[in-house]
């Protein structure tokens, strides 16, 4: 069925996470991290780094070991 249904689904993503998931598994490898809204986080200018296009839809987690 997955390859009859391929010609119509193409996807890049290999697995997809939503934000608890993905803080989970972040925490089990000795992360802290938090959830964020876009252009929320610690990174001084983050406006110079990220993309407002890659926001939308987005799961954003912000980490630090």
């Amino acid at each position: 069925m997955k390859n009859k249904l391929a010609p119509w689904f193409r996807s890049p993503h290999k697995c997809m996470y939503d934000s608890s998931n993905l803080i989970r598994i972040m925490s089990y490898f000795g992360f802290t991290s938090y959830s964020r809204q876009p252009f929320e986080s610690e990174i001084p200018n983050i406006k110079n780094v990220e993309l407002e296009e890659r926001t939308k839809e987005a799961v954003i987690i912000e980490a630090r070991k």
